[in-house]
């Protein structure tokens, strides 16, 4: 039996990485927006886009995986800021997630240019943990999402990209989650 040259078994973790991303399809948010999705992503429906999101602003979009377990979503929000305050935003944003779990692990934190925009990116996994359970008979354990999100600002208004799936996925979903974001392509108008 042959053996392997020393560079191939040392680049066979970085193709093992790369073989993990599946097939990417162009996708079309909005006129100004597009990103590639996995080939097994669809569209959220409405009924099921108002059931997933109790919020008073729905999503430009929503789509999600076959067992409906990871979403790829993009929203616009609705707060005025300046071209050049990208890292305020980001650090607006990042205290904002932080509330939102009894326990976060950050992954990235970092501003990058994707395709010509700067984009403020956050990995991380968030426990929530139900507090209100110490007295309680049945105890439920905490929750823990894995999430990619990138901030990018056109014309005042930031465009934000979440990816979300169990932590428990988060290996399998990372590269993917990773590719998806560096796909994006915001024209500079919205």
């Amino acid at each position: 039996m042959k053996k392997l040259p020393l560079y191939i078994l040392a680049l066979l973790p970085l193709l093992l990485a790369f073989s993990q991303v599946p097939k990417l399809v162009k996708t079309k948010v909005h006129d100004a927006i597009t990103v590639s999705l996995p080939a097994d992503f669809t569209a959220v429906g409405e009924q099921e886009l108002s059931a997933k999101y109790v919020s008073y602003r729905k999503p430009l979009a929503l789509y999600t995986n076959p067992s409906k377990q990871a979403d790829f979503s993009v929203n616009l929000s609705v707060t005025q800021w300046q071209h050049f305050d990208l890292p305020l935003v980001k650090d607006f944003y990042k205290a904002s997630l932080s509330t939102l779990y009894s326990d976060i692990q950050w992954v990235k934190d970092e501003i990058q240019e994707i395709r010509g925009t700067n984009f403020a990116l956050f990995e991380y996994v968030g426990t929530v943990a139900d507090t209100e359970q110490e007295n309680t008979i049945k105890q439920t354990k905490p929750m823990q999402v894995y999430t990619y999100v990138a901030y990018g600002l056109v014309e005042g208004k930031v465009v934000v990209f979440t990816f979300t799936a169990p932590a428990s996925q988060q290996q399998q979903w990372a590269p993917v989650a990773q590719a998806m974001v560096e796909s994006i392509r915001l024209k500079k108008t919205l």
